[in-house]
């Protein structure tokens, strides 16, 4: 329905996608006839830059104090998972870079994506640096178990989030809420039905 109203308004609009590269990729790629950005194709120039050009980023995982695990495989796992998100960070840095040159010279107004809370922080976070709205659009259900969408009691910052979520239903809308999330009331938008278009 989006892709029907962008097309029936004559609203143009870049497409982004998350992929797992293969064959079935570039027979996507070729038959969209269209321009389009992966995020897999931006990581791998960021690869090879980072391999010609930038020297490893320092371990200080080994010096973290994780006593507070109580198990070695907790430790192991914990250790592990800190050390994946400090080696990914100038892949984090580059996305973040080439998203907001990318929203300003696109002269971009508005971005719609889908609310995935694991590959979509550093196009929310350029957004928000541009002062781009970006709305998620609800593609599963939420529940405890959901992290990505939960307010944190111990976490003090600032929560890299979509501008507005917007959801199928009001049950949706309390459900989010009840997490509870990090989204507020006004933030959760309830979906338009077919043939009911909202301008957001």
């Amino acid at each position: 329905p989006v892709y029907e109203v962008l097309r029936r308004k004559g609203i143009s609009y870049l497409e982004i996608f998350h992929t797992v590269p293969g064959k079935e990729t570039l027979r996507r790629f070729l038959g969209r006839r269209r321009f389009s950005i992966y995020l897999e194709a931006i990581d791998a120039v960021s690869a090879i830059k980072s391999f010609f050009s930038a020297k490893p980023p320092a371990d200080f995982s080994r010096t973290l104090d994780l006593s507070s695990f109580a198990k070695a495989n907790e430790k192991k796992l914990a250790r592990e998972l800190i050390e994946k998100y400090i080696s990914a960070m100038p892949i984090t840095l580059f996305r973040l870079a080439i998203f907001r040159r990318l929203l300003k010279w696109g002269n971009i107004r508005a971005v719609f994506a889908i609310d995935d809370a694991r590959h979509y922080h550093e196009l929310v976070l350029a957004c928000r640096l541009q002062n781009i709205p970006l709305y998620a659009i609800q593609h599963g259900h939420f529940s405890k178990y959901h992290v990505g969408w939960k307010k944190t009691s111990g976490f003090s910052g600032r929560y890299i989030k979509p501008s507005a979520i917007v959801v199928w239903s009001e049950y949706w809308k309390e459900r989010l809420l009840s997490l509870p999330s990090y989204f507020i009331a006004e933030e959760i938008i309830i979906g338009a039905s077919e043939g009911d278009e909202r301008e957001i």
